[in-house]
């Protein structure tokens, strides 16, 4: 298999604009295109030979930046943006004079190593590094990460231990001990609930029980509607009207029986609840 670099350069031009474009749905474009049919190693040869092709363009840009004296540390920072940070003479003072937005890096970190599930446990291991001064490396940055310790006495915080205390007054919370014996008493009760309580199973059997005899209820006035007896007064006519009516009375017959059984099965269920009298819609 030949990959074309114009291929490469596409995928990767199309990756930046579409985070989620796989390397699979592009091979299967390709072969499209081509006429030929796909198969799942041509995506994995793919995603080689683009891992090559990202490597060269990483190499090559090293160099350049090399060659023009740009590998220091804070090249970038100086020289991010001239307009925004050189300041002119007799400038008007500004209340912010940048801005900065910093996500650590959680954004692109979702796109390329997770999966369509926005879950801890579906996260991919990857071993992609950026070979560039824009970013710090983890370790570097979690080498700061005992030397500035979390102030609790900033003003926001402050605001909310003031309202965590009045709501522990409200609630008669004295200490946070009882937090966790809260949990454990949750714990304790869910893990003990085998199946939903009796009572509330009962309830919920005799409501569906309502709505199936009201239903059944207004079948059987609907079918006894129809329901008509009348004696022909010529004997040649009866097997007319005998098969005329059959269905008729072969319906109003199975309306009675679905009556009666949803009317059995709310009687039966109002004598296990205690119920003297049927719930009514309010």
């Amino acid at each position: 298999m030949a990959i074309t670099i114009n291929a490469l350069e596409l995928y990767h031009v199309t990756c930046l604009h579409i985070p989620h474009f796989s390397i699979q749905a592009f091979v299967k474009t390709i072969c499209d295109l081509q006429g030929v049919a796909f198969w799942h190693y041509l995506s994995h040869q793919f995603s080689i030979v683009l891992n090559l092709y990202l490597n060269i363009l990483n190499g090559v840009e090293a160099l350049v930046m090399e060659a023009l004296s740009r590998i220091s540390n804070n090249w970038h920072l100086q020289h991010a943006c001239p307009a925004c940070t050189y300041e002119l003479k007799d400038e008007p003072h500004l209340k912010f004079k940048i801005l900065y937005a910093m996500d650590s890096n959680d954004s692109l970190k979702h796109i390329l190593c997770c999966i369509v599930e926005d879950e801890d446990s579906h996260e991919l291991p990857t071993t992609q590094k950026v070979p560039t001064t824009c970013y710090l490396s983890h370790e570097f940055v979690d080498s700061f990460a005992q030397s500035a310790p979390i102030q609790s006495t900033s003003k926001d915080v402050e605001d909310c231990e003031f309202m965590l205390l009045s709501l522990k007054c409200e609630l008669g919370v004295t200490t946070d001990i009882e937090f966790t014996m809260w949990l454990q008493e949750e714990q304790s009760y869910l893990e003990g609930l085998e199946m939903e309580p009796l009572n509330e199973t009962l309830q919920m059997e005799y409501w569906q029980a309502l709505v199936n005899l009201e239903v059944s209820k207004k079948d059987l006035d609907l079918k006894s509607a129809l329901w008509d007896v009348t004696t022909p007064s010529d004997p040649k006519d009866y097997a007319t009207y005998m098969h005329k009516t059959q269905k008729v009375e072969t319906a109003h017959q199975h309306a009675i029986e679905m009556y009666n059984k949803d009317l059995h099965i709310v009687q039966d269920l109002k004598s296990k609840l205690n119920i003297d009298s049927h719930w009514m819609p309010k």
